[in-house]
């Protein structure tokens, strides 16, 4: 299959679970799920930026990988801080050499990331998390159709918890149900004209 075409469909699938499922924690789950398996990659991890709290970042939902929780960045710290300080894509083709790199990450976990691509979450101009996709099992690079799509995750992300109150709960709390109820009518109104991109040329 046209790898353009696939990832068109991933993002029509990635609107239709939005759209499907009884939660929006159980949505963005499945949603990473879906990036992390078209790109071929081993690991995933959705942030948000606590910013009514201590103004930290946290691993909110991730795939593969190691297990995230108690773990932290301070905005700009790390690939995933700067991204969320910064507010624009990077594809990182070794993270090991990057200077923005947070190696205590891996030695906390016991994890290795070698690449990585991280698209900021943007919420009416403001930059409330971001999303990571580690490691492609193959060895490749990340190219301009991987990050593409997912910056397409990343932006009907932003849609669904846009203005909808979403409790992380962060360090307090580790479940975050909330229904999608309120997030049906800007799927059905602007997923359409939002996700007719099919990617960048390589």
């Amino acid at each position: 299959m046209n790898k353009k075409i696939g990832y068109t469909q991933v993002v029509w699938e990635i609107t239709r679970l939005l759209q499907k499922a009884e939660s929006l924690e159980d949505a963005l789950r499945a949603s990473l799920e879906e990036v992390v398996k078209a790109v071929g990659a081993e690991a995933g991890t959705i942030w948000f930026y606590n910013a009514s709290g201590d103004k930290r970042i946290y691993p909110s939902f991730w795939i593969g990988g190691a297990d995230l929780t108690g773990l932290s960045l301070a905005p700009g710290e790390g690939i995933a801080g700067t991204v969320v300080k910064e507010g624009k894509s990077t594809v990182v083709r070794d993270c090991q050499k990057d200077e923005r790199w947070a190696g205590r990450f891996d030695e906390a976990t016991g994890f290795v990331t070698k690449s990585m691509v991280c698209v900021p979450l943007v919420n009416k101009y403001e930059v409330i998390g971001c999303i990571q996709i580690i490691n492609k099992k193959d060895g490749s690079l990340y190219n301009d159709e991987d990050v593409s799509l997912c910056e397409n995750l990343a932006m009907l992300t932003a849609i669904a918890v846009d203005g909808r109150g979403l409790n992380l709960g962060f360090a307090e709390t580790k479940k975050s149900i909330i229904s999608l109820r309120d997030v049906k009518k800007d799927l059905r109104r602007r997923g359409k004209s939002d996700t007719g991109a099919e990617g960048r040329e390589s």
